[in-house]
């Protein structure tokens, strides 16, 4: 399922008054890459996995998937992501991330050299889906570790991406219609359907 969003933006910082958390909104860094790859494979129900799981042997898939994040002037590279970072906890214990950019980037992406080309097919549906999202400004993950959910971070994150958006037309994203928790938020915010895929391929 593929759902947009048009203005108006919300504005976006730190942490407000009333958090419940001290949640920190701010850009990733490399050193987040070990907790980024954890939560796409989280957020992805299979599909990412799906095209790195044992491709370089005697690595994790999740470590194999940083490397997909470190390749720099790509739309994956880590620096188009945000993390929410948990300032109360040890160390700034990252919560979430958010993984957002203009989707026509993808067109001039040069092609991921780990992905087999015969895990390729696992991607297709999605493929029409950004072609109907055209010229967007693109969020390809929103996630939180289970700790931290249903205390407003998917909310904050999603209000990061709209401000991010701003000169934009329309904010993209797409979800799995089982997901239903993704698309109460979604809905709520102001996202409606725009087109609808086959289902993806799980791993």
């Amino acid at each position: 399922m593929s759902l947009r969003y048009e203005s108006p933006w919300a504005a976006i910082g730190k942490r407000q008054r009333g958090d419940p958390m001290d949640l920190d909104l701010r850009p990733a860094i490399k050193a987040d890459i070990p907790d980024l790859s954890k939560l796409l494979l989280m957020a992805t129900d299979g599909i990412v996995a799906g095209l790195y799981d044992g491709v370089i042997p005697g690595l994790a898939t999740h470590e194999i998937v940083g490397r997909r994040l470190a390749r720099e002037n790509t739309c994956d590279c880590y620096a188009n992501c945000w993390v929410a970072a948990d300032t109360d906890s040890c160390g700034a214990r990252i919560a979430g991330k958010l993984h957002a950019y203009p989707l026509d980037d993808v067109e001039t992406d040069p092609p991921d050299p780990l992905v087999p080309e015969g895990r390729i097919a696992v991607v297709e549906p999605f493929e029409a889906l950004y072609r109907r999202a055209a010229g967007s400004y693109y969020i390809n993950v929103i996630a939180v570790y289970p700790d931290y959910r249903r205390q407003g971070l998917g909310g904050r994150l999603l209000d990061l991406a709209q401000a991010e958006a701003r000169g934009f037309s329309q904010l993209s994203l797409a979800v799995f219609e089982e997901n239903a928790s993704a698309v109460r938020l979604y809905e709520r915010a102001g996202f409606t359907v725009a087109a609808l895929s086959s289902p993806a391929r799980r791993h």
